[in-house]
């Protein structure tokens, strides 16, 4: 028999053993959260010194978090590329300076992207301070320390997350939160900031310095050419940098780009500076695949307008106005636009402001639209819009919607009371108009929205196009058609051609005349602009001629003491005037006023005006006691 040494036997079945078991115990602590650590900031970070000034003034250590006896929470929020994160990080470092009074005890960083990933960070400190492996014991040991930590909730971009759940329940500790919804501003009020474009200065700075350029004039003209170009957001100028940098070639970046924008931005840089692996359309892209098909359809829409000047009435407007009869006759894809509209309406067939502001909140909530408070309009970042644009599967066919929307707007506010904000629509005509071929029904509002503000050239050429359109479709002597000609020769008045305007007028009125008849009233007003061309030339004989029948016309249609009889002989009366018939404009203007007194009373304006009229006249003919 042989004896077996009890501790060579031990020896062997412990070996033996931890050859079964270690690689469970391996797998196990791989398992195990691993605690993070915050990086510093990347060694390019450029500028946001006022958001490090206030973050720095709001974490004083002359007033810490316990002597006030409150948790101190700021969040930085923004569009995702702006540099929200580099800015906790550079904070985060400067605090940790050891020439630094303000220094935290402790930083900690917690992925805050989703539930999952904050769980497994705060089971991550629970385990390295050793108070079990649970998230709620992690929050309750925050409670306990009497230090100042910072807890650094990086990316809280879901909209849908209740962070407040990971705020340790107690009355002192320090929160810095990093996200893209700025409905995470209420967990701080008066404490957050929006993290926004970089100033020029600063983002030539980066650019640069991604770049490894000189910074000298040649180079700084080029790059601040650049950097505006991609709106001043800190990631696309990263991108641009690195790409610069491998290429050589700073000066052709911009062409480039201008050719090849989406490649470029879809990019990401082998080489990086920071552990950020997206692009930014990759960012983008990531946060609108999250957003509901209604909202996906609002952002297109807003993505086509300019860009730092929505407003929800343009929306509101549109769904409050009925489709034009023409554009429902003559083009079906007006439907589009009824369609888009219709998702806003509520349960009685009427706008709902309710469903608009749920829909604009969505997209708002990744700040892919921004608010601005001072204007009173939402914002969206220019490359956010290029990168829509490159998004959108049909782009016509949202263009086609975007202007039907904003000609129904139009429809809307057609009064001079609504002046200003037929003005404030106007960035949007033009970036409209000059991007794409509008349809005739658009174009016919968006002709008067230029006439109303005085952009007469740029009428004109809408103008035209409606003529040329009802021609076409309508008729030459169709009514629209007739109307689209007058408006045109309106807009020839304005310009003073003359001569357009009167080719154009005397084929209105003889037009009119034949299809609408002498008396319709659309004839008595197409006369009248014909009378007052000819006075603009000087050609009184014809406007008085033309003026008597007008005038003989509306007394008989409507009424001697219409408003707009009554303009007919102050228009008569003037032209009487001019060719020293002071009989006639006497007699002319005595009865206007008498009208105007009864009618309008004598203090009206116009009464006004027609007594100061005939004033002038009598003075013109001595008679000053009469002027009197």
């Amino acid at each position: 028999m042989v004896l077996i040494d009890d501790s060579d036997t031990d020896y062997e079945l412990t070996d033996t053993v931890q050859a079964l078991i270690l690689p469970a115990q391996c797998s196990a602590l791989l398992a195990l959260p691993c605690l993070k650590h915050c990086p510093p900031a990347s060694i390019a970070f450029t500028g946001h010194e006022e958001i490090l000034f206030k973050l720095k003034k709001y974490f004083c250590p002359s007033s810490p978090s316990q002597e006030k006896g409150k948790q101190k929470v700021f969040v930085l929020h923004g569009l995702g590329g702006a540099g929200k994160t580099q800015i906790a990080r550079k904070f985060v470092e400067q605090c940790q300076l050891k020439t630094e009074p303000h220094r935290f005890w402790k930083v900690f960083l917690i992925d805050a992207s989703s539930t999952e990933t904050i769980r497994s960070d705060f089971e991550a400190i629970a385990i390295s301070n050793n108070v079990s492996n649970e998230m709620k014991e992690a929050l309750n040991w925050f409670t306990n320390q009497s230090k100042e930590w910072l807890l650094l909730l990086d990316n809280a971009d879901d909209p849908n997350l209740n962070l407040h759940n990971f705020f340790p329940p107690c009355k002192h500790g320090n929160i810095l939160i990093t996200t893209r919804n700025p409905e995470c501003c209420s967990y701080s009020p008066g404490s957050h900031c929006r993290v926004a474009d970089l100033d020029l200065d600063d983002a030539c700075d980066l650019l640069l310095r991604i770049a490894q350029r000189d910074d000298n004039l040649d180079n700084r003209t080029v790059a601040s050419q650049i950097v505006q170009e991609l709106g001043c957001l800190a990631l696309a100028i990263v991108q641009a940098g690195a790409y610069i940098l491998k290429t050589h070639d700073l000066k052709g970046y911009l062409m480039l780009y201008r050719d090849f924008h989406a490649d470029l931005l879809r990019k990401v840089p082998q080489q990086k500076l920071d552990d950020y692996n997206k692009s930014a359309y990759t960012t983008w892209k990531l946060n609108y695949d999250n957003l509901s098909s209604n909202a996906r359809s609002l952002l297109h829409i807003c993505a086509f307008l300019h860009f730092n000047a929505i407003s929800k009435q343009i929306f509101e407007y549109a769904a409050k106005e009925s489709i034009p009869w023409d554009a429902i006759k003559y083009d079906n894809s007006w439907n589009e636009a009824s369609s888009f509209l219709s998702q806003f309406y509520g349960k009685d067939g009427e706008w709902s402001n309710f469903k608009f502001m749920e829909c604009l909140n969505e997209i708002s909530s990744y700040s892919l639209i921004q608010f601005d408070r001072v204007n009173h309009v939402y914002t969206i970042h220019s490359l956010v819009q290029a990168w829509i644009w490159d998004t959108v599967e049909n782009i016509a066919e949202a263009k086609t919607c975007t202007n039907q929307i904003l000609a129904l707007t139009l429809s809307h506010s057609n009064d001079f009371s609504e002046l200003s904000f037929v003005y404030a629509l106007l960035v949007h005509i033009n970036d409209l108009c000059g991007s794409n071929e509008i349809g005739w029904c658009v174009a016919k509002y968006y002709g008067n929205a230029y006439y109303k503000c005085g952009s007469f050239a740029k009428a004109q050429r809408l103008q035209v196009q409606v003529m040329e359109a009802g021609k076409r479709i309508l008729g030459e002597e169709h009514p629209d058609t007739l109307s689209s000609m007058n408006n045109l020769a309106l807009t020839y008045q304005k310009q003073e051609k003359w001569k357009e305007a009167e080719r154009m007028q005397i084929h209105v009125v003889e037009a009119m005349k034949r299809i609408l008849g002498d008396e319709h009233p659309g004839t008595l007003t197409s006369m009248n602009n014909l009378a007052l061309t000819y006075q603009k030339q000087g050609k009184w004989k014809e406007a008085e001629r033309m003026l008597i029948q007008e005038l003989e016309m509306s007394k008989r249609i409507l009424g001697e003491e219409h408003l707009d009889t009554l303009t007919s002989r102050d228009n008569l009366a003037l032209t009487y005037q001019v060719q020293g018939k002071w009989k006639e404009t006497e007699r002319m203007q005595i009865q206007v006023v008498e009208a105007r007194t009864r009618i309008q009373g004598d203090k009206h304006p116009d009464t006004l005006t027609s007594m100061n009229n005939l004033a002038l006249t009598y003075k013109k003919q001595g008679k000053w006691k009469e002027a009197d």
